[in-house]
Order: structure tokens, then C-alpha cells, then sequence
């Protein structure tokens, strides 16, 4: 008998929703989803069940910055919802006969499986939350003391699965490694995407679509919605100033069809042509994300990172692949669409960076995550005890 996932999505930004629905894509296996926000409607989208939980999220400011004030005085309230979540998500397993729990980053979802018996995977390149100031010994040892206090959480799911290359590859090294309680769990599975493929067919007809002459370089507005706007305008400035280049900017917003031209620009609402525009592009602009960082390198791209401002994961993230030679790091704070322009101009002229991005990419490809916990989830659910006969919600 088939097993039945159930697989729990962080919603904030649509990274965390992409990698598991190309997940279940792989898997093909009976599967309903549980999210919020922008990651629920990119599952929707993608034609999926998912059911809607309370959302547990930081907060972020009219300047597209994380709040920090603003999330700090919301505590009381994620941990209500917190709480909540977890007597959801509860609710739905039992509802659906799920068989195994997928979490990607949701603790309510780990907790809820174990009080119920169910054999769990996390997914995750976050265990240790990163503050978003600079770095020094005392933000460490609180980044290092808070992230052990809930690591025996995160160690009640059967496995702790890194969509991220080994150590010193590791893109999220920073939230991931270094912590006693999970250290001996992690798996590191390599990235949960697939490299873009597209036919010499689809390129040139995206290359006809986007009137691209010369190099191209593809610009994606990811993250949360309030988020959004800042970048947006940012790249808008900046374009006019890259000679030689058009800018293909997707904006991020599934289920919405157009496109504007104006002079090197190219805006998208949503890119359903993302393979070959990723296959024709010379270079990547994006924040930190994770999610949009791993498919960058699987495609063999440099990268020129903006993360969101005071965003301690993406603004680690960045400096990681920055660190490693495949991208060039910009902090947010202060940036200019000058400063923008010349990191461009000068990333496309980087032949080093070319290169590092193509070993990365050797370099994952010889992992393979989907295999890795499909085999998982075949192990955990011939242990379970919960397997019914399934009923579609």
C-alpha cells in the first residue's frame, strides 16, 4: 500500500512551497499540503490540496526590511498560533490517514506527528535562527543557546533531511551547522530542484518572445509580498544603466499572465517560460533565498544577491555563495541602483565566477535528494502502524 504524505509548508515567500512540490511531483504518491500566504497559493497554483493553517511569520516593514520591533512585540501572538498550528495540523493528519509527515521548516507539523505516532521528516536549511545584526561572540552564543533550546524539538522528527551540499559546501552553513542536539541526524541531500531543462526549441522561442538580442540576465523578485515593492523599483532604476543587457524581471505572482517592455527591460507577473529563460540567461539577480540560490547553481549561474534587509538567513546565505565564488553580495541597506548597475555589468564579465558556478553544479550533481527520501519515506512507512485505507479529503 502506497503511503500517504502529508506534507507541511512554511509559507512566507514561495521557496520553501517550490521544493516540496517538486518533491511530490518526484514522489507521485497520495499528498495533501498544509501552508499559508504565498506559499499556499503557489501550491494552489501547482494544482495541489493544501490546507490552510495559522500563519507563525516575522514582520516586515513598508520598506520591503524585516520589522524587528515589530516582531519581537508579536511573540505572545506566534506562539498562540504556534499552538494552534499544532492541534491543525493534528486534525488534518487524521483527517487524511496520513501515513508519513513532511515538514519543511515547520515545527508545529514535527510536534504534531510525534503526538501522534506518525514517523516525520524535516526538511529544512534553517535550525539555528540568525539575527539579523553583525555578526560578533555574543549574537553567536545567543543565536547558539536559542537554537539548542529547541533542538530537541526539531530531533523529535525521525529524520532532520539538508537540502543543501556537505560542509564546506553548505550554502546555510550558518543555520545549520554547529549544533550538538540534531548534528548527528542531518543528512545533507544536495538541493531539492531540478537543474532547467529546456529544448533549443523553447529557448529560441523565449528569446523571440523577450526580443532578446545580446546577453541576458534574469531578475526574480522573490521572497514575501511586502517585501516585494522595494526590489522591484530598485531593478527598475537600475536596468536603464546596464549597457548591452536585457533585464528579464519576473515579479513573482502565480496566476497573473502579461508583459511590459520598455527599452532593455522585460517585466513579467509570472514566468511560465522559467527553464528557458534560466537556460539562456548569462546571470541570476535575486535575494538570499535558499530555494532561488540552489536552482541558480544548478543551472550553472553567477549570481548578484540583494537580501532583504536585516534578514539574518538571506543575508548569510549571500555571503556564503559570495564566499564561494559564485555570486556577488550587496547589502541592502543603503544600496543604490548605480551600485547595482556596476555589480551587473561587472558579473557578467566574471569569468571566475562562470566557472565556480559550473563546479557547484558538478558538485551537486551528484547527489540526488528526491531518491534519498523517497527511500525514506519507504523505510519510515513500512515501520508505521497508521496505514488505512486512503480517502481522498
Amino acid at each position: 500500500m502506497k503511503p500517504r504524505l502529508h506534507i507541511s509548508v512554511y509559507g512566507s515567500g514561495m521557496g520553501h512551497a517550490a521544493r516540496m512540490v517538486a518533491l511530490a511531483r518526484r514522489l507521485s504518491l497520495p499528498t495533501c499540503f498544509s501552508s499559508w500566504g504565498e506559499g499556499k497559493e503557489y501550491i494552489e497554483e501547482e494544482g495541489y490540496k493544501v490546507f490552510e493553517v495559522p500563519a507563525v511569520d516575522i514582520e516586515w516593514s513598508e520598506q520591503g526590511r524585516m520589522a524587528i520591533k515589530k516582531t519581537v512585540t508579536k511573540l505572545p501572538k506566534n506562539f498562540y498560533s504556534f499552538v494552534y498550528q499544532v492541534l491543525v495540523e493534528r486534525k488534518l493528519m487524521l483527517r487524511t490517514n496520513s501515513s508519513v509527515v513532511i515538514s519543511d521548516s515547520r515545527l508545529s507539523a514535527i510536534v504534531a506527528a510525534y503526538s501522534l505516532g506518525l514517523p516525520s521528516l524535516l526538511v529544512t536549511n534553517q535550525l539555528r535562527i540568525a539575527m539579523p545584526l553583525e555578526e560578533s561572540a555574543v549574537q553567536s552564543f545567543i543565536e547558539r543557546s536559542a537554537a539548542e533550546l529547541l533542538g530537541p524539538f526539531w530531533s523529535l522528527a525521525d529524520e532532520v533531511i539538508a537540502p543543501d551540499l556537505p560542509p564546506p559546501y553548505t550554502i546555510s552553513e550558518r543555520t545549520l551547522l554547529g549544533l550538538s542536539s540534531v548534528k548527528k541526524k542531518i543528512r545533507f541531500a544536495g538541493f531539492l530542484a531540478s537543474k532547467p531543462s529546456a529544448t533549443e526549441e523553447e529557448v529560441e522561442r523565449a528569446r523571440r518572445l523577450l526580443e532578446i538580442e545580446g546577453k541576458a540576465v534574469y531578475a526574480q523578485i522573490s521572497g514575501p509580498r511586502p517585501t516585494k515593492r522595494w526590489f522591484l523599483n530598485l531593478l527598475l532604476a537600475a536596468a536603464p544603466l546596464v549597457k548591452g543587457a536585457t533585464i528579464i524581471i519576473s515579479m513573482g505572482e502565480p496566476g497573473k499572465e502579461g508583459m511590459r517592455k520598455s527599452r532593455n527591460i522585460r517585466l513579467l507577473y509570472w514566468n511560465e517560460m522559467f527553464d528557458a529563460t534560466m537556460v539562456l540567461s548569462d546571470l541570476v539577480i535575486s535575494r538570499g533565498g535558499h530555494s532561488t540560490i540552489a536552482r541558480s547553481v544548478l543551472a550553472e549561474k553567477p549570481m548578484v544577491l540583494v537580501p532583504i534587509a536585516y534578514h539574518g538567513e538571506q543575508m548569510s546565505n549571500a555571503k556564503k555563495a559570495s564566499s564561494l565564488g559564485v555570486a556577488r553580495f550587496l547589502n541592502p541597506v543603503g544600496l543604490t541602483p548605480k551600485a547595482v548597475a556596476e555589480a551587473i555589468t561587472q558579473a557578467l564579465d566574471d569569468e571566475n565566477m562562470k566557472d565556480k558556478a559550473r563546479e557547484l553544479a558538478g558538485l551537486s550533481s551528484k547527489l540526488d535528494p528526491f531518491s534519498l527520501i523517497g527511500d525514506l519515506i519507504a523505510l519510515h512507512s513500512a515501520q508505521s502502524t497508521h496505514l488505512k485505507p486512503y480517502a481522498s479529503p
